[in-house]
């Protein structure tokens, strides 16, 4: 701002001497002197308003320049705020929504926390029912021979309905026979299979000296119980083998019975004592089995009916195959009649029509002759005239 004034400071004296100068040189007179004091005055007197004016405009500019800075200031220190608040906000929601969560996670972990005491107390009581309840069950088959038998056969019975076999269909259960001596026998489980066969299945149940191994850490005691437990299963073999279900007139038995022993590590308890067991059972027409190898099996019978129902389902595909050949042969012998019939009557139609239209005295011309006549008519005659003239 300051070098604006100088300038126009230095273009005024520049002004002020030339003007002087032409005075000078047009007029040498005395009261050149005078205006020259004057002028100078005067150029004093500017100087001087300029340098007021100068100090004002540079105080306004100062004035200006503080207020833009304010206002500038005060515009940034608002569009901070503005920032900071569009930056925090989402923050802020993302926090308020944060503390909701953990509130209800908190509220929710404590829901849990009790089902997860109230679950953990009814699985203990359950524990507890089902101990009591396995040592009932336990004291229950020590005690009766009965009472096992049941339970090996409840076992047997359960293992058949998983296995998808029918009741009534693919097995029957404790049906009562008489053999060929009269005496009645009763089978726990009778497969049937196809072509009229059946598969006896009967449950035994070794579980007292099995239980007595596990009840004494004395290794002779438990060689001992093993010991009783083979003859327990090798009893059951030989009462199974005597039976002879081959001999019930009613049943087409094949020669090898399945004795089922229901506790899988029995079995394997008598054959670890007694290797040999499985085959001399199998030299006596009894195969021993447990759940798994019982499972297997039914799975083997599930499979031979399935196979029996589709080559049954074949056969009456075949069956109805032939049955309605027969019946397009005899249709189709019945459509060449029909198209016999129709020949004979298409012959029979040219005939008749040949002695209405065609030929000396036919039908038609005769009718016509009498409506000449003057015989009253309804129907004119000419049309199936010209129709068959055109045919013809």
């Amino acid at each position: 701002m300051q070098i604006i004034f100088y300038l126009i400071f230095t273009i005024l004296g520049l002004s002020i001497g030339i003007f002087i100068g032409i005075l000078f040189s047009k007029t040498k007179s005395a009261g050149v002197y005078a205006e020259l004091d004057f002028l100078k005055k005067d150029i004093e007197k500017k100087e001087k308003e300029y340098a007021a004016l100068n100090s004002k405009i540079e105080l306004e500019f100062k004035n200006i320049a503080n207020s833009i800075l304010v206002d500038s200031n005060k515009k940034v220190q608002s569009e901070s705020q503005d920032n900071l608040k569009n930056l925090l906000s989402p923050l802020q929601t993302k926090l308020g929504e944060f503390q909701n969560r953990l509130e209800q996670n908190m509220q929710n972990q404590t829901k849990d926390s009790t089902s997860l005491k109230e679950q953990i107390k009814h699985l203990t009581d359950l524990n507890k029912q089902i101990g009591d309840e396995a040592a009932r069950l336990t004291n229950a088959l020590k005690g009766e021979a009965k009472t096992r038998g049941d339970w090996g056969e409840m076992i047997l019975e359960r293992l058949l309905e998983t296995s998808g076999l029918t009741k009534g269909e693919h097995y029957l259960t404790q049906k009562q026979f008489q053999n060929s001596k009269g005496m009645a026998i009763r089978p726990d489980v009778i497969l049937l299979l196809p072509e009229n066969r059946h598969l006896i299945v009967d449950s035994k149940v070794s579980l007292v000296a099995y239980d007595l191994i596990f009840s004494t850490d004395d290794e002779a005691e438990r060689k001992l119980n093993r010991k009783a437990h083979v003859d327990s299963m090798r009893k059951h073999v030989d009462d199974l083998a005597k039976k002879d279900y081959t001999q019930i007139p009613e049943l087409n038995c094949f020669d090898l019975v399945f004795m089922f022993v229901p506790i899988e590590q029995a079995f394997i308890e008598a054959v670890n004592e007694r290797p040999s067991l499985y085959e001399e059972a199998f030299k006596q027409n009894v195969v021993i089995i447990t759940p798994s190898t019982l499972l297997a099996t039914l799975r083997l019978v599930q499979t031979i009916w399935q196979q029996e129902n589709q080559n049954k389902n074949a056969l009456q595909i075949a069956e109805a195959g032939g049955k309605l050949f027969d019946k397009i042969s005899l249709y189709v012998e019945s459509l060449e009649e029909v198209g016999t019939n129709i020949d004979r009557a298409k012959k029979s139609f040219s005939t008749a029509k040949k002695r209405l239209v065609e030929g000396n005295g036919n039908i038609l011309s005769q009718a016509n002759k009498l409506k000449e006549l003057g015989s009253k008519t309804t129907k004119a005659l000419l049309e199936l005239t010209s129709e068959q003239e055109d045919e013809s």
